[in-house]
C-alpha cells in the first residue's frame, strides 16, 4: 500500500491527511526536477496541522531545487559528513565517547540517513526519527543518539555546511535516569567470599579493581606504569578514562596483595593484565566467561559487570556518605551522575522519618 492510500486532499496544495491508529497525519507530495515525492511530515497529536505542513512542503520545494541547480556531489552526503565529523573530533574525545558515535553512526545513521542531504532534514524529521526509537530503545540509549545529531549539526553549522540547526529544536520525554539496585547484604558477602577464592591470580586481580568501583575497560587496560606500589597509588590515563582526564586513587591493603601475588606469578611487559601469548590485554570476551561462572554459581542472573560500580554506590550512600566523597571514588566528573544511586534502601528511608517523628505522631 501507498503512502497515500486512504488519504484525502486538504484545502492546500500538496498537503493531504489521513487517518492512521496514532491519530491524523499530514502528508506532503510535490515534484522537482521531474521526481515526485510523498513524505509524512506529522501526526495532529503532535502539534502538526494542514497550514505547517503546507510551510513545511514550500521549504522542501525550495531546498530540493537548490540541490538540483548544483553540480552533483557527495558534498552533503550526511554519512561522508558523520564520518569526517568523528574524525575531526576523535583527538579530543575519550575512546568511549568516539566509541559511541562510531556505533550510532552504523546501528542507527546509516539506514536512516542513506543518500540523504544533510540540508534537506529538517526538525520535524529528525524529532519523528527520535520519537520512533524511542518505541523500541532505552530513553537513555535514544538520549545518546539525539546527543549526537547535536553535536553534529553544531559541527556542520560551524564548518559553514548548514545555515541552520535542525538538531537544536528535538526534545527528549522526561524519564527516570536513577539507578535502582537492591542486593541483600548476604549476596554482597557471597560475591566477595566467592572472588576471594578465584584460583586464577590475572581475574582475581581484576575483580579486585571492580571492587574500588573501575569500569571494566579501565581495569582492562591497565598498565604497569600506572601501578606505584611504593606510594600506595594507580591512576587511570586521560585517554583509557571516560571522563577524559587522569585520575588517581589509594590503593587498598587487598589490592596491593593480589597485585604483588600477580606479578609474582606473571612477568608482564606493558600492560598489568596481560595476555602472555599476544602481549596485549586481556580481552572483555574473557574476562566475561569468568564472570558468567560467577553468576551461575551465585544464582545472580542478572548481575553484570558494571554492576560493581551501582553496587559500591549503593552501599555508599546508604552509609551516609555525602554524594562529593562518592563521586570521587567512583570517577564522576559531574556529581549530577553520583545523584542517580541516591536512591536510599526503604528501610532505612523509614527509620530516619521514625526518628524525626516517633514523638510528634
Amino acid at each position: 500500500m501507498g503512502l497515500l492510500t486512504g488519504a484525502y486532499l486538504t484545502d492546500y496544495q500538496g498537503v493531504y491527511e489521513k487517518k492512521t491508529n496514532n491519530g491524523l497525519c499530514y502528508i506532503i507530495r510535490y515534484t522537482v526536477a521531474r521526481k515526485t515525492v510523498s513524505k509524512l511530515v506529522g501526526h495532529e497529536s503532535e502539534g502538526m496541522s494542514a497550514f505547517l505542513a503546507f510551510k513545511i512542503r514550500l521549504e522542501h520545494i525550495s531546498k530540493n531545487k537548490l540541490i538540483n541547480n548544483e553540480i552533483k556531489s557527495d558534498k552533503y552526503d550526511f554519512l561522508r559528513l558523520f564520518t569526517e565529523f568523528i574524525e575531526y573530533r576523535e583527538p579530543y574525545l575519550a575512546k568511549n565517547t568516539t566509541a559511541n558515535y562510531k556505533s550510532h553512526l552504523n546501528c542507527y545513521f546509516k539506514e536512516k540517513f542513506l543518500d540523504c542531504d544533510v540540508r534537506t532534514v529538517d526538525k520535524f524529521e529528525l524529532q519523528r526519527y527520535i520519537n520512533q526509537l524511542l518505541k523500541h530503545k532505552r530513553p537513555a540509549t535514544v538520549e545518546k543518539v539525539m546527543i549526537s545529531l547535536k553535536r553534529f549539526y553544531s559541527y556542520l553549522l560551524d564548518h559553514g555546511v548548514v545555515k541552520t540547526h535542525p538538531a537544536n529544536e528535538i526534545h527528549m520525554p522526561k524519564y527516570d535516569n536513577k539507578k535502582y539496585f537492591q542486593l541483600p547484604k548476604k549476596d554482597v558477602r557471597r560475591i566477595v567470599e566467592y572472588i576471594f577464592k578465584i584460583e586464577n591470580q590475572q581475574y582475581k586481580t581484576i575483580y579486585m579493581f571492580l571492587l574500588h568501583g573501575r569500569r571494566i575497560e579501565e581495569v582492562l587496560t591497565l598498565e604497569n606504569k600506572n601501578i606505584d606500589l611504593n606510594n600506595r597509588i594507580y591512576n587511570i590515563n586521560y585517554k583509557k578514562s571516560k571522563i577524559n582526564k587522569t585520575q588517581h586513587w589509594h590503593l587498598e591493603e587487598f589490592q596491593i596483595t593480589e597485585i604483588k601475588k600477580l606479578r609474582e606469578q606473571y612477568q608482564t611487559n606493558k600492560y598489568l593484565f596481560e595476555n602472555p601469548k599476544t602481549k596485549r590485554p586481556l580481552t572483555y570476551t574473557s574476562m566475561w566467561r569468568i564472570h558468567k561462572k560467577l553468576r551461575n554459581d551465585l544464582e545472580l542472573e542478572n548481575f553484570t559487570l558494571h554492576n560493581f560500580r551501582h553496587l559500591i554506590g549503593f552501599l555508599l550512600i546508604n552509609s551516609g556518605h555525602s554524594l562529593e566523597i562518592i563521586a570521587k571514588i567512583l570517577g564522576h566528573q559531574n556529581i549530577s551522575s553520583t545523584q542517580r544511586y541516591s536512591e536510599l534502601k526503604i528501610d532505612k528511608a523509614s527509620k530516619a522519618y521514625r526518628s524525626v517523628f516517633k514523638d510528634i505522631i
